[in-house]
């Protein structure tokens, strides 16, 4: 079958306080090849099998909009914990150059925001989400099954 236009080149765990390095290193040239260095690291013993010409050196990584806001949205949570990873979407835009991302796009008409959900994850990443146990964690404002005052 044909992938989606916006499909992933690959999915990986990396570590969350990478990602929101990568971030805040795009102003400072050499704090950024340090947070690439070491994202690529992570990719690669995530098994992801990277152009041979992005190496360390030559290598930039965007961050696409999904994750910024996503990191944004972390960051005003102000979380302490340490250690906690993110699935990102990895996209190879040159034989140098590589954005991470999250799934992401608009509802059609009269979906919810879950079957959203999970129709954009099998869209852009071919991952089947189990809808069901989504519900069972979700408020229905947003098509699952919780009241919005239970915990």
């Amino acid at each position: 079958h044909e992938l989606h236009s916006d499909h992933a080149h690959f999915i990986c765990a990396v570590q969350l306080s990478s990602c929101k390095s990568l971030l805040r290193s795009a102003k400072t040239r050499s704090k950024h090849s340090q947070i690439v260095s070491e994202i690529l690291s992570q990719l690669k013993t995530g098994g992801v099998d990277l152009p041979p010409s992005a190496d360390d050196a030559s290598c930039t990584i965007q961050v696409g909009h999904h994750l910024t806001s996503l990191l944004w949205l972390e960051g005003k949570l102000k979380s302490k914990k340490r250690g906690q990873y993110i699935m990102v979407l990895g996209y190879v835009d040159g034989p140098t150059e590589l954005m991470l991302d999250l799934p992401g796009g608009k509802r059609h008409l009269g979906e919810s925001t879950l079957e959203s959900l999970v129709r954009e994850v099998m869209e852009e990443t071919s991952l089947e989400l189990d809808k069901h146990w989504l519900e069972e964690r979700l408020s229905r404002r947003y098509g699952g099954a919780l009241d919005e005052n239970s915990e």
